[in-house]
């Protein structure tokens, strides 16, 4: 059985624009936010004396409270709309970069990731299901579109830290500039006015259908999908908050031409994405994401083992990266139209609980073994992706969309 990614061509009203445009500025604010981590963690490390598990504990903070967001959101999403979602998601991003930011032990260090991970889970859910929500729009385009500003975010921020912080910056002034655009977030969805989606039936009730939701997020195809995303992050998220470290510590780069090769990563990422808009609602989307996989694990073994210059081959392994998630996200919004809020803050939990896993776990392997033998566990984790996406195609389950099976 083969699966391909569903399409819904059509050209978006200005309503539905203005919406769009909404979630795309929020999505770069998630990039710029996430992206914080990773050039910086090296100096936070220094400032507070953490080892690399403690760290690891600090960071797996911040996806604990991805998952969170992303269980509360997702019901929050699906009965009072995605304008709330955003507008708490960033009350609690700026709370956490206060505290992230102000905090000299790894107790409130912990604390402050804690509320960041909790606002970048909402605003993951929130627009997503507001894209998925959408008619009359291409959903797998422009949700590779949300993770290309995403990325466009995420590229910039390591080449400027590596400028501001060689130059003396301190971590927690370049931490806390972050602010002005997550202000500006707060204050754009509170002037936009988002419609709600219309019913995928004309006879449904504006309520969760609990009972067939649970048949469908419970399904043997839904299982698989859990496993894809945990796998998929946690690689993702080990990865873009350890590259800088590794590349310090085991390749001897300097904190600024290592966060320029992390803003390479983000940037490989954002190319990707973009092009991915172009062609993933025509082709498979297993073999989308079993092949970019594949292709990513190839470019980090090289990029490990491989001859010194061959390092760059790292963070070009964004390039692969980059489809994965969205293309998944647009899989499973597409069997949950009438819940897609719910549906997706079940599978972004997944998500989340990936990426505090991968964190953690790369902190764990460093301790013992190094970081060389941290990114090798990443390779084994998209090893599992493509063994999860190879067993999605397989399971079925009469509740899901017939217009997935092809």
């Amino acid at each position: 059985m083969t699966l391909r990614t569903p399409t819904e061509p059509g050209r978006p009203s200005g309503s539905t624009m203005a919406q769009v445009l909404g979630f795309l500025y929020a999505f770069f604010v998630f990039g710029w936010t996430e992206s914080l981590r990773g050039p910086t963690l090296p100096l936070v490390m220094d400032d507070a004396g953490l080892g690399y598990a403690v760290t690891g504990l600090v960071m797996l903070a911040g996806y604990l409270g991805f998952t969170s967001a992303s269980l509360v959101m997702g019901l929050l999403s699906d009965l009072r709309g995605n304008r709330r979602v955003i507008l708490l998601a960033a009350g609690s991003l700026a709370a956490g970069i206060l505290v992230y930011s102000s905090s000299r032990t790894a107790g409130f260090l912990f604390l402050g990731m804690l509320l960041v991970g909790f606002g970048l889970g909402s605003i993951e859910l929130g627009g997503n299901a507001g894209i998925a929500g959408l008619r009359g729009i291409r959903t797998g385009r422009f949700l590779n579109l949300l993770g290309f500003c995403h990325g466009l975010a995420s590229m910039t921020v390591p080449a400027i830290a590596g400028f501001l912080l060689g130059r003396g910056m301190s971590w927690r002034t370049f931490y806390r500039l972050d602010l002005v655009l997550v202000l500006a977030l707060f204050l754009l969805f509170l002037l936009l006015r988002l419609r709600r989606p219309e019913p995928v039936r004309p006879d449904a009730r504006p309520r969760l259908d609990l009972p067939r939701l649970t048949k469908t997020v419970g399904s043997p195809r839904m299982r698989w999908f859990y496993l894809l995303v945990a796998a998929y992050m946690s690689a993702d998220i080990a990865l873009s908050t350890w590259l800088v470290a590794f590349l310090r510590d085991v390749r001897a780069f300097s904190l600024e031409t290592a966060s320029l090769y992390l803003s390479l990563y983000f940037g490989a990422i954002t190319l990707g994405r973009f092009l991915g808009s172009f062609f993933v609602d025509r082709f498979p989307y297993t073999a989308v994401i079993a092949l970019s996989s594949a292709g990513a694990a190839a470019l980090i073994l090289l990029g490990l083992f491989g001859p010194a210059p061959l390092a760059i081959l790292i963070p070009l392994s964004g390039l692969f990266y980059s489809v994965v998630f969205p293309t998944s996200v647009g899989a499973v919004s597409s069997l949950h139209k009438e819940s897609a809020g719910t549906a997706l803050g079940i599978y972004f939990a997944f998500a989340g609980l990936g990426g505090m896993l991968g964190s953690w776990l790369i902190g764990q392997v460093a301790e013992r073994w190094g970081l060389t033998g941290g990114f090798v566990v990443i390779v084994v984790l998209l090893g599992i992706v493509v063994l999860a996406v190879s067993r999605v195609s397989r399971a079925h389950h009469p509740e899901e969309a017939p217009s997935w099976t092809g």
